[in-house]
C-alpha cells in the first residue's frame, strides 16, 4: 500500500480514493493542495474532485483577477454562491476581508470548517443565506453528483427552455434568502471591492437585491450561462439590467490548454459594455447547458493590470 501511495501519479491515486470513499459511503475527505487543506464530500464529481486531483481549483481566477485586484489595496471580495471555500479561501489571503454566501447546508458545513482549518475565521465571514430580490424561504434542488450545481427552483416564473437534466427530480429543500444589501453594507467595504456571482441561473435576482452594492463594486464576476438563465425564465436583458454603470470588462473564453476548462483574462480582448452585451446576446442563441462562460466588468480600466506584489 505504501508503495501504491508513494508511486501513483496523484490523479490516479485520488481517483482511487474517492472512488473508494464513495462505495464506502464516506461523508467527507479532507485533501491538501495549493489552497490548503480543504474538506469535501466525495459524492462531489467536479468541485471537490477538482481539487482532489489537481490541488488547485480556478487558478487563473486566483492570478488573473484576485492577486491583481488586490495588488496594491487589499479590499473586499464577496463571494455569492461560495460552495466549500476554494475560491474564498484564497482570495482571504489577498483581502482585508471575505464575505461567502453559501444556501446549501452540506456546503455551508463544509465552508465553515476549511474557513477555520486554514485559519482565516478572522477575515472569512460565512452566511448561510442565498443572495435573492427579497427576503424569502425557496425551494432548493440539489444535484446528486455536483454539489455546484444545485440551484434555486423558481415558484412563478415558467422555464423558457426545456429541462436537459432531469431537474424535476432532484431533491429539494427550503433554505432562506435575503438581499445581498441588507446583508453587505457599505461600512463593511474597503475598496477595491471585488464580487464573485455563480448561483446557476438566478444571478439577475441576485443583481436586482445588490443595487447599491453594485454601486460601490470595481470588479465584479459573474457566470453567463443562457440555458441556465431560461430555466429560471430570464433572458440576457433581464441578466444587465443591473450592471450598466461598468464601462468594460471581459468575456472569458475557454482556455484548451490548462486542465480543459480553465478561464484567461490574458487571452481574452477587452470590451465596452455594449460589445459585452451583444456578444452573450448572440451567444444566448445555443441553450446548451454546456455553453456557459464568465464575464468581468470593471469600473476602473487599470484595476487588473497590477501584478501581485
Amino acid at each position: 500500500m505504501e508503495d501504491l501511495v508513494n508511486n501513483l501519479p496523484r490523479h490516479m491515486l485520488m481517483e482511487l480514493i474517492l472512488d473508494s470513499s464513495r462505495a464506502l459511503q464516506v461523508a467527507s475527505l479532507r485533501i491538501s493542495g495549493k489552497f490548503g487543506e480543504i474538506e469535501g464530500s466525495p459524492s462531489d464529481k467536479v468541485i471537490f474532485r477538482r481539487y482532489a486531483m489537481t490541488g488547485a481549483w480556478s487558478p487563473k481566477f486566483q492570478s488573473e483577477i484576485i492577486e491583481r485586484a488586490f495588488a496594491n489595496e487589499p479590499g473586499t471580495f464577496v463571494d455569492v454562491g461560495a460552495n466549500i471555500g476554494l475560491t474564498s479561501i484564497p482570495a482571504a489571503r489577498h483581502a482585508s476581508a471575505c464575505i461567502a454566501l453559501e444556501p446549501d447546508p452540506i456546503n455551508y458545513g463544509l465552508l465553515k470548517r476549511n474557513v477555520e482549518l486554514n485559519g482565516l475565521a478572522q477575515r472569512v465571514s460565512c452566511l448561510n443565506i442565498a443572495a435573492y430580490d427579497e427576503a424569502s424561504t425557496l425551494d432548493f434542488e440539489l444535484s446528486p453528483d455536483n454539489l455546484g450545481d444545485h440551484r434555486i427552483r423558481p415558484r412563478n416564473a415558467a422555464p423558457l427552455v426545456p429541462s436537459q437534466q432531469q431537474e424535476d427530480s432532484r431533491r429539494v429543500i427550503q433554505i432562506e434568502a435575503l438581499p445581498l444589501d441588507s446583508v453587505v453594507t457599505k461600512s463593511l467595504l474597503r475598496h477595491p471591492v471585488v464580487v464573485k456571482i455563480d448561483t446557476q441561473g438566478s444571478e439577475p435576482t441576485v443583481l436586482r437585491g445588490a443595487r447599491k452594492l453594485l454601486a460601490d463594486t470595481d470588479c465584479i464576476v459573474i457566470e453567463f450561462s443562457p440555458y441556465l438563465l431560461g430555466r429560471f425564465g430570464f433572458g440576457p436583458q433581464d441578466f444587465f439590467e443591473c450592471l450598466d454603470g461598468f464601462s468594460h470588462g471581459y468575456v472569458l473564453s475557454l482556455d484548451q490548454s490548462d486542465a480543459g476548462t480553465e478561464l484567461s483574462i490574458d487571452k481574452s480582448p477587452r470590451l465596452r459594455f455594449d460589445q459585452i452585451v451583444a456578444h452573450c446576446t448572440a451567444a444566448a442563441a445555443n441553450k446548451h447547458p454546456d455553453n456557459y462562460f464568465d464575464v468581468v466588468l470593471l469600473r476602473h480600466p487599470g484595476l487588473l493590470s497590477q501584478r501581485q506584489r
